[in-house]
């Protein structure tokens, strides 16, 4: 009998510890650090507000010649994101991903500082992107909390 092929079924964040883990059957199989939008505390309410969303969403895309190296891209806004902007007249955002450095900076990548810098993506190291790409397939639920 072969065994369980390590493949992620779901991700969760924890945007205030700057954690991700990857989770298989209820368990964590990896766990990275990450840096977060500038503006860390707080829902994602609209375009521009450099906050990481919160709440339930999916990897909807895999982008293997993004500008941050590699990208998985999350499914915000969803449903309920939308209504809020609509309640507040304004634009919810999109194109929210995980994502690593700039191409060409790859000698940052090696020692990580991770404060928050990005718009309201997931940053995580390059060599953590590798490994996060091939354990988790588009359709994976993402759990983004505070």
């Amino acid at each position: 009998m072969k065994g369980k092929v390590e493949r992620a079924d779901k991700i969760v964040v924890f945007k205030k510890r700057r954690t991700m883990y990857l989770m298989q059957d209820g368990q964590s199989i990896r766990k990275y650090p990450i840096s977060v939008g500038r503006n860390p505390v707080g829902q994602k309410i609209k375009k521009g507000d450099q906050r990481t969303p919160e709440g339930l969403y999916r990897i909807i895309n895999k982008k293997p010649h993004s500008i941050y190296y590699r990208s998985l891209q999350i499914s915000y806004p969803n449903a309920t994101d939308i209504a809020n902007a609509r309640k507040r007249k304004v634009n919810p955002g999109g194109d929210i991903v995980i994502h690593g450095f700039k191409r060409g900076r790859d000698a940052f990548d090696k020692e990580i500082d991770y404060f928050d810098y990005t718009d309201g993506c997931i940053r995580v190291s390059n060599a953590d992107l590798d490994e996060i790409w091939s354990l988790v397939p588009i359709g994976t639920p993402i759990q983004i909390n505070p």
